[in-house]
């Protein structure tokens, strides 16, 4: 299984050790390069995600209670980048390029002296390449990255049983082509034989690691990166915020506690945020002050750490991107703010089945929902209205290019190739 670095390296980076945070980079890169390749199947976006990661990772250090949860907080924060740049760039994915394991089939000769069973590994590659992402997702951070059920739940923010289930697919999907080929499935796939799944995920790991340009210069800029922040600690980056003009309901009002100056009792007349019922993300709260208020007074904070913030006068302003609870704390006043409207997750292909002239697609959204309107299929290169029930007529061969969109604009493509076979 895969290692997790030795926490004394952590305490050590904690404390400001630069070589730590340099061990640990060193450490962590592949693995997190993989599961940023795997997420959004592109070099150049994955290598952003690594660099931006490792920023955070250096900025919020200090945010982490628990020292012994590093490794689970990595992969957290790995997992909320990439998705933020996966729904920034609306990426496109069709059933065909849905797994990332397609490339794996082939393994070139001078690798295969590297590992034992490469037969069996070659078969393993095979079947997971026929998987759905999200399923071989969940094996590799848990065969190859050494995650438990419970860490890659938090990480993927679903619930423990989706990912036991989806760990039980990846062994079913492996076990009958492992028969077939006149292997022992249980001999490989019990708990002492997983050894093998984490040699799988190696070998890919090993294909697509980091180059060593790419290597030292996401490490030149993390550093450059941090260096600037200490000397800048909060950013302008919402300054643009200021002129947005709100149509919002106020929260919180009222909360008041007494200045040092003893003149005029510091208070939160309101705090601001759009009450649509779902919303896509980027939404700014506004935070309305009785009096000016000084940047060195205000501190902002969700489960990753620090959030940014703008001040104007009296106003504060802060952006939030995700789903969380966001605690408010300005010279002792405290409130917190539960958002849970923002619906940045594209619409989903659930299932696919074909019945004589027909195919039944099954499409979900867990927030917002399907906008029936605009979601449309384009078969014979004619374009249709997406039906709500799913059914599409009077289909054969050939392939049906599908757009999905949900009822805040979360787009995605998906494509079905129809090929008659024989009885």
């Amino acid at each position: 299984m895969g290692k997790r670095i030795d926490t004394k390296v952590v305490e050590q980076f904690a404390k400001g050790d630069k070589k730590a945070f340099e061990d640990i980079y060193e450490f962590y890169k592949n693995s997190i390069y993989l599961f940023s390749i795997s997420l959004l199947k592109n070099q150049a976006d994955a290598e952003e995600v690594v660099q931006d990661t490792f920023i955070k990772v250096y900025q919020k250090i200090h945010t982490l209670k628990e020292l012994k949860t590093f490794h689970a907080w990595l992969f957290t924060i790995t997992y909320n980048t990439a998705m933020k740049l996966y729904h920034k760039k609306k990426y496109q994915l069709t059933l065909e390029d849905e797994s990332f394991l397609d490339t794996l089939v082939t393994v070139k000769d001078d690798q295969k002296k590297d590992y034992n069973n490469q037969e069996v590994i070659d078969v393993i590659k095979e079947e997971l390449g026929k998987l759905p992402n999200k399923f071989v997702i969940v094996g590799e951070l848990r065969f190859f990255d050494d995650l438990t059920t419970r860490e890659i739940a938090g990480i993927l923010e679903i619930p423990e049983g989706t990912v036991k289930n989806r760990l039980n697919r990846v062994r079913t999907s492996i076990k009958p082509s492992l028969a077939k080929r006149g292997f022992n499935p249980e001999h490989y796939l019990s708990v002492t034989g997983i050894p093998i799944l984490y040699q799988v995920f190696s070998q890919y790991a090993n294909q697509v690691a980091l180059s060593k340009v790419a290597s030292e210069t996401i490490l030149s800029n993390v550093t450059l990166a941090n260096a600037s922040a200490s000397v800048v600690k909060k950013s302008n980056k919402l300054a643009a915020t200021l002129a947005v003009s709100l149509a919002g309901v106020a929260l919180v009002s009222g909360a008041a506690l007494a200045t040092t100056d003893n003149t005029q009792p510091l208070a939160i007349n309101e705090i601001l945020y759009t009450s649509e019922e779902y919303t896509s993300a980027g939404e700014p709260v506004q935070i309305v002050m009785n009096q000016r208020i000084d940047s060195q007074a205000v501190s902002i904070k969700n489960s990753e750490g620090d959030v940014e913030y703008s001040i104007n006068g009296d106003e504060i302003i802060f952006q939030v991107d995700e789903n969380d609870t966001y605690t408010i704390d300005i010279n002792g006043l405290k409130e917190t703010l539960e958002i849970n409207n923002i619906d940045n997750d594209a619409p989903e292909m659930a299932d696919v089945d074909y019945d004589e002239d027909k195919v039944i697609i099954s499409v979900h959204d867990e927030h917002s929902g399907i906008d029936y309107e605009n979601s449309s299929y384009v078969y014979n290169d004619v374009s249709y209205n997406f039906p709500s029930d799913g059914v599409i007529e009077s289909v054969s061969e050939g392939s049906i290019q599908i757009h999905l969109s949900d009822n805040v604009g979360n787009q995605s493509e998906f494509k079905i190739n129809l090929t008659l076979g024989e009885e």
